[in-house]
């Protein structure tokens, strides 16, 4: 609880520790004294009144008085200005009038605001004793920890408490002003904890830093077929189901930060011990699975061609007839079996989403090619050959715009180089 003074009465402030309620605190009672006047009941017997109820606030210090009947002078407080005042002389009913009035608080307080930018408390320091820094009832530093997703309150400590390697919660009149004080250059040195940090250990919020994918998630586009419209005049339109996209990923740091402390030794890692390759099949974006940094071709489960934007030769249409294909689940490795039962018409421009890469290949045949954009400048040459046996022969040359749906821009290249 926040146990600071109520703001209308003397109990303390029953509100949550550090609330934010206008900056007001509250006993959540009535702030009105319920016990009887003291000086009525003294005065019962000899008066024959009634005793009066006390008409001061809650938790007051002083003796109870209706203030309804002179029993005390009860003119206004001298020292009204400053905190902890009762605000009425305490006084005899009566007193010398060069007397100065004063209420029976034992001490009042120097009631300027908290020297803690944004504290919305006031100064309990007995305003008789000089002082260059207002400080509040608050002995805590009331920021939260900066640890991301933590949000427990700070607990300002000194490493070096009493000159031993202990860890204690922090009483003294500083830890408020931690926020204040973390920015001291000679308060670090001593033990201070430079940052705002609970006394709990965290785990690491970053990233891990090893090469290669930690994860890999597949998710579904969507869970019903679509139709494909080809734009060659009477081919008929078909159904498809487009699979899952993948998305390559890093995971989060599996190290602990120690208490006091927002970094760990060595770099950022997760707990996989193998990181994937972080190269994608250009037509379906499907990572491969093989180890980062490995030896020879790349491999993965494949998916919809959805990167793929069909260029039939001459500008003319392919047909594809009805066949039946496995597909393997990349998610859970189970095959399942996909019958094709339309024929599949396609030419330039039509999207090649509605085809896996592996088996659309694989209707392709033998000695097939596929379009790459080229990367060359100016005159630079495009070709790549490859010797085998005695045979030498292109896997890369410059497509002609015959070959490629009048374009300029695109490599002929092998289905192995691809």
């Amino acid at each position: 609880l926040c146990g600071a003074k109520c703001k209308d009465c003397y109990f303390q402030c029953l509100l949550r520790q550090a609330h934010q309620w206008n900056g007001e605190h509250n006993c959540l009672g009535s702030h009105q004294c319920d016990q009887p006047c003291g000086r009525c009941k003294q005065n019962e017997a000899e008066t024959k009144e009634d005793v009066l109820p006390c008409q001061l606030q809650s938790g007051h210090e002083m003796p109870h008085n209706c203030r309804d009947r002179n029993h005390t002078c009860g003119k206004d407080c001298s020292l009204k200005q400053y905190g902890h005042c009762y605000e009425k002389c305490g006084l005899e009913f009566g007193q010398s009038s060069e007397a100065a009035c004063i209420c029976n608080s034992i001490i009042h307080y120097c009631n300027q605001n908290c020297s803690l930018s944004e504290c919305p408390n006031k100064c309990e320091i007995d305003y008789t004793k000089e002082h260059t820094r207002h400080e509040c009832f608050e002995k805590r530093c009331t920021k939260r920890c900066e640890i991301p997703s933590c949000g427990i309150k700070c607990k300002h400590i000194h490493k070096q408490f009493f000159g031993l390697h202990l860890e204690a919660t922090c009483d003294c009149n500083g830890g408020h002003f931690h926020d204040m004080d973390m920015k001291d250059e000679k308060k670090i040195e001593s033990g201070m904890v430079p940052f705002h940090c609970c006394s709990e250990r965290h785990q690491c919020p970053h990233e891990c830093q090893e090469d290669g994918n930690c994860k890999v998630e597949y998710k579904r586009v969507v869970n019903e077929t679509k139709i494909f419209k080809p734009k060659t005049a009477g081919a008929k339109p078909f159904e498809y189901e487009l699979l899952i996209s993948a998305n390559g990923g890093k995971r989060q740091c599996s190290q602990v930060l120690p208490k006091y402390k927002r970094t760990h030794e060595g770099q950022h890692k997760c707990t996989m011990l193998v990181h994937t390759c972080l190269n994608t099949c250009r037509a379906c974006g499907y990572y491969c699975i093989k180890r980062f940094k490995h030896m020879g071709a790349h491999t993965t489960v494949h998916g919809n061609m959805s990167n793929c934007t069909l260029i039939v030769e001459g500008n003319t249409s392919v047909k594809f007839n009805k066949q039946t294909k496995q597909i393997t689940n990349p998610v859970t490795q189970i095959e399942k079996e996909v019958v094709e039962n339309t024929v599949r018409v396609y030419t330039t421009g039509d999207t090649a989403e509605a085809e896996i890469c592996d088996f659309f290949c694989e209707k392709m045949g033998q000695g097939h090619f596929h379009l790459i954009e080229c990367n060359k400048q100016g005159d630079e040459s495009c070709d790549v050959m490859e010797t085998v046996g005695n045979e030498t022969y292109y896997i890369r040359r410059h497509a002609s715009p015959e070959e490629c749906g009048g374009r300029k821009d695109l490599d002929k290249v092998t289905h192995k180089y691809y």
